[in-house]
């Protein structure tokens, strides 16, 4: 999307290491891309807006994307009101259906394969519609899916979701596990390290369950949640 929009990319996790500083273009537009988590965006996305200083903010067109395996809930309102705190304006939004990876609680577990295909099929032409209408700037344009009882998601079960299951302590490698380090290079925020040839997780784990799903031996667990379910990686992840 950074390319077919012509602007600079910023990697949240990595940005989060320096001072979050940066000087608009008249002309530029700002995007904020990440994952729904649980119906609301990640923490360190909300974390990274309220560091975020933007030089020369005058108005200039803004906008969200995120992925969702099934529904977005009020993360659209979340986001909103944290981008409106710091004196912006959010111009437009949109949700767009992967693949589900989330599978730590029971019942939860990767797509079928018919139905992660079909969300792989239709994913390109959904990028083209957003693409088509942030290059247009269009304003006001708030696509994105609620889906069923979005406040009962977002308002009552996220803040249980991020009180108590954003917990790295019941992952594990068993036996089967290599020491290949792919785990490690895997995490986003660097949460991962190798130590005597088995990873250890360092507490501020986002829980995208990248470690898991990454795993070419399928050596990680968490706590006996994951117990038989199957991974899932995009094919160009």
């Amino acid at each position: 999307m950074a390319e077919a929009q012509r602007e600079k990319l910023v990697f949240i996790p990595e940005a989060m290491a320096g001072d979050c500083v940066y000087t608009l273009q008249n002309d530029e537009k700002i995007g904020f891309l990440f994952p729904v988590y649980s119906w609301a965006p990640p923490k360190i996305v909300t974390d990274f807006i309220f560091r975020l200083k933007l030089q020369n903010y005058r108005g200039q067109y803004l906008f969200m994307a995120c992925t969702c395996g099934d529904d977005v809930g009020l993360t659209r309102q979340v986001f909103t009101a944290s981008i409106e705190s710091r004196g912006w304006r959010v111009d437009s939004a949109f949700s767009i259906r992967m693949p589900n990876t989330y599978i730590c609680l029971p019942g939860f577990h990767v797509d079928r394969q018919a139905h992660r295909a079909e969300k792989l099929q239709n994913a390109p032409g959904r990028m083209s519609e957003i693409n088509d209408q942030v290059s247009k700037r269009a304003s006001g344009l708030y696509d994105v899916k609620e889906g069923k009882w979005p406040r009962l998601k977002t308002r009552l079960i996220q803040p249980i979701f991020q009180r108590f299951l954003i917990d790295d302590r019941p992952f594990s490698a068993n036996e089967k596990c290599s020491g290949c380090a792919l785990c490690e290079r895997s995490c986003p925020v660097g949460n991962i390290q190798i130590k005597d040839d088995r990873p250890v997780w360092l507490n501020h784990c986002t829980m995208c369950l990248a470690c898991f799903h990454h795993c070419p031996e399928n050596a990680i667990a968490y706590g006996r949640l994951t117990a038989g379910k199957e991974q899932y990686c995009h094919p160009e992840g």
